[in-house]
């Protein structure tokens, strides 16, 4: 069963953006595919649309990819099915200035899954606001001067 591409939006869209597997290319999704029909996926069965996005179906072309990696890990997990591998891992890179309003967004989702849709992968992550890190590094600073200030 082939990978499907790797959607990922901000705030709560998870289907915002893409990556086209197959091209290594940037897109601005305007609809994606579910599932196919082929023999050994859920295509036609209640699974499917809970699966969600498989492929990107249209959408604005943004490029290739500024950086893409790709490594095969056959022994870093057992599959007790198909036994030692299967693991691979997919590295992207572009600049963020090519994502309308990238500065504003406070949360990042992603969603991949394969054709077949029995594995899916649906993450979302948070920022640390920008207020909080500055205080971090000031109660840090203020620690490091109070021990200097100790020593002398």
């Amino acid at each position: 069963m082939g990978l499907g591409d790797i959607f990922f939006g901000f705030n709560g869209n998870k289907y915002e953006y893409a990556i086209d597997i197959s091209s290594n290319r940037l897109f601005k999704v305007n609809s994606y595919n579910g599932i196919s029909n082929k023999p050994g996926t859920y295509y036609g069965t209640s699974i499917a649309p809970q699966v969600g996005a498989w492929e990107i179906g249209t959408g604005d072309d943004l490029g290739l990819v500024d950086e893409y990696s790709f490594k095969y890990w056959p022994e870093l997990e057992e599959n007790p099915m198909q036994g030692i591998g299967n693991t691979y891992v997919f590295e992207f890179a572009f600049d963020a200035g090519r994502i309308e309003g990238f500065s504003d967004y406070n949360s990042v989702g992603f969603h991949n899954t394969l054709e077949c849709g029995n594995d899916v992968i649906d993450e979302s992550y948070s920022s640390i606001p920008e207020p909080t890190t500055i205080l971090l590094f000031g109660l840090g600073t203020l620690g490091l001067a109070a021990i200097r200030r100790r020593r002398k």
